[in-house]
């Protein structure tokens, strides 16, 4: 029901679209696109649950090894899950049988995987989830905070770009969080911090936020009932911090001159030092050394 409901709220977009955008859409166009709209959802669906049901025989093989072997295997303690390796080995990887297994895992019932399956964008109905978004929220072994990033996933119809970026970040928090308490860090570590944090913010912006079809996009394409008041308290918001940011920028690239002008009369005082006083005094009579 839940595939019809979408299809029917998808038409009714596409229609929407066609009225105001695209007035000349032959209505041979319009039956293509619901056609291939169809037939990609099924698409998704099917690999997604490909992926559950070789996950829930490999269960099966694991709890139930008797009834995969031989008597002759059985007395040798041979694993049915090897013999299923060695066969699919130049086609299979083990992490990708290991992916299944945990998928089936997590989704461990028909109702379950085909609910995950089913859920959708409530602003973008054409959207789907795929094997590759499955693949990447399996990465996150906490039930309750994938199940987070989940429903973030689908509210926000990520792409699995964005789904990779965020999953990134929480990975990279974790390993901070698991690291056992050290010594406050020294200068190298600071000056490194603000480099990650800067590298985050470029990133963020570049396939996240002014990407084609990013956060902006998203916005400006989005319905007006869609914008709440409370998103565009958000907007006001962020644009409040962006002139903030402005005036932060301009103090850190003007510490950064400072920094480099002393860096500048370290390197010229090294140079004097390690130079006769003669030849330092003809290089800096000439210009070459600015002190």
């Amino acid at each position: 029901m839940s595939d019809i409901n979408s299809s029917i709220a998808f038409r009714g977009a596409l229609n929407t679209v066609v009225r105001e955008d695209l007035p000349e859409m032959h209505a041979n166009l319009q039956k293509a696109i619901y056609t291939l709209d169809g037939l990609i959802a099924e698409q998704h669906a099917a690999n997604i649950m490909a992926m559950w049901r070789v996950g829930e025989l490999l269960h099966d093989i694991e709890v139930n090894p008797d009834a995969y072997l031989t008597e002759e295997q059985k007395s040798q303690h041979v694993s049915p899950s090897s013999l299923l390796y060695q066969v699919y080995n130049k086609i299979y990887t083990p992490e990708q049988f290991s992916t299944a297994l945990r998928l089936h895992e997590n989704y461990p019932s028909t109702a379950a995987i085909t609910a995950l399956i089913n859920q959708r964008c409530p602003t973008r109905p054409n959207w789907r989830l795929t094997a590759s978004h499955v693949q990447l929220l399996l990465t996150v072994n906490d039930q309750e905070q994938r199940k987070v990033i989940e429903e973030r996933c689908v509210q926000e119809a990520y792409t699995t770009k964005a789904l990779l970026v965020e999953l990134n970040e929480l990975h990279g928090l974790e390993k901070k969080k698991s690291r056992s308490p050290t010594a406050p860090k020294g200068l190298k570590q600071r000056v490194y911090d603000l480099l990650e944090h800067q590298r985050k913010f470029i990133s963020r912006s570049e396939k996240l936020w002014l990407e084609d079809d990013g956060l902006y996009d998203g916005i400006m394409n989005a319905s007006p009932s869609k914008l709440t008041g409370t998103i565009r308290g958000y907007i006001g918001e962020v644009e409040e911090n962006f002139v903030k940011m402005r005036e932060l920028v301009i103090q850190h690239e003007l510490a950064l001159a400072a920094i480099n002008r002393r860096l500048s009369e370290i390197d010229d005082s090294d140079t004097a030092e390690s130079e006769p006083d003669e030849a330092y005094a003809v290089k800096k009579h000439h210009g070459i050394i600015n002190r």
